[in-house]
């Protein structure tokens, strides 16, 4: 809307160039999931436990630690589980502890949405991140991404084009070699080449950032309210077939997380990502009269 207040009724969007290019932290993250995967079953395990254990008395470290490794064990036999992994917040084990048994019969795991590659393992860095950029143009560009820029324009009567989309543009970013999108830091590395040609280098080499909406902090305390309300109370329509204790904390940590940053299991973004897919869930229910 700030861009057709301004009488614009065309904008460009730089979608597509993440995808292309490596500009994801999964992509500078893969390089080490790829050393981890060669690594004993020893070293993986002694990870994860450190990692578990940690995860309490730091933000985020033993967290991601745990998480690296189980990636890189699922990765070894198949790239399905390593892929999904990247994209999913809940594991199929959390999945497990969220919903109950009888809820869980017919529930097919999220990896077989990124299945299909012969081999089904794959160790080389190259192959890998060609299945990663491959399954982001397949699920979360389409889906997710294009769909909310389609939206948001449309609402706002804006013309949106996406020139990192073009078709030789793809076709170039998909030959390129996956030293030339990321060197384990930072990603886009033929696009930041390009840039420091035109742009000042402090622009050109400038971390990615997100657009992670602080939830926790941004919503009033009525709406908290309002959440333990449909989520626990005893007209929910997920309760019946979800943990409640388990729904209970990620509410409290939610509430929580107002007064600072916590450490635990679950990162700032995915508790509230939790809290908000679970409140989705509870008002579509309710919106089509449906119970379990």
């Amino acid at each position: 809307s700030a861009v057709r207040e301004q009488g614009m009724k065309c904008a460009l969007s730089g979608d597509g160039g993440d995808e292309t290019f490596g500009g994801y932290a999964r992509f500078h993250r893969l390089n080490r999931i790829v050393t981890l995967m060669r690594s004993g079953d020893l070293v993986l395990r002694t990870m994860s436990a450190s990692g578990r254990a940690l995860a309490a008395s730091t933000r985020n470290w033993g967290r991601q630690l745990a998480k690296a490794a189980q990636l890189a064990r699922a990765g070894r036999d198949d790239s399905a589980p390593l892929l999904s992994g990247f994209s999913n917040y809940l594991t199929e084990e959390q999945k497990e502890t969220l919903v109950r048994p009888a809820a869980r019969e017919g529930l097919q795991p999220v990896a077989r949405l990124f299945d299909g590659y012969e081999p089904r393992g794959a160790r080389d860095l190259e192959e890998l991140s060609r299945r990663m950029t491959e399954t982001l143009f397949e699920i979360s560009l389409p889906s997710d991404m294009l769909r909310k820029v389609d939206i948001m324009s449309m609402k706002a009567s804006i013309e949106v084009r996406v020139p990192l989309l073009d078709e030789d543009m793809v076709a170039l970013g998909l030959s390129l070699p996956h030293r030339f999108k990321t060197d384990g830091r930072a990603g886009k590395l033929v696009l930041r080449g390009l840039a420091e040609r035109w742009l000042p280098r402090a622009i050109a080499r400038a971390p990615k950032r997100g657009f992670s909406i602080p939830l926790d902090v941004m919503v009033p305390p009525s709406l908290h309210g309002a959440t333990a309300e449909l989520l626990g109370g005893p007209d929910a329509r997920t309760r019946p077939f979800l943990n409640d204790s388990l729904v209970h904390g990620w509410l409290r940590s939610f509430a929580a997380a107002r007064h600072g940053p916590q450490g635990g299991a679950i990162s700032r973004e995915g508790l509230y990502r939790r809290v908000l897919m679970l409140l989705s869930l509870e008002l579509w229910l309710r919106d089509h009269l449906l119970t379990w």
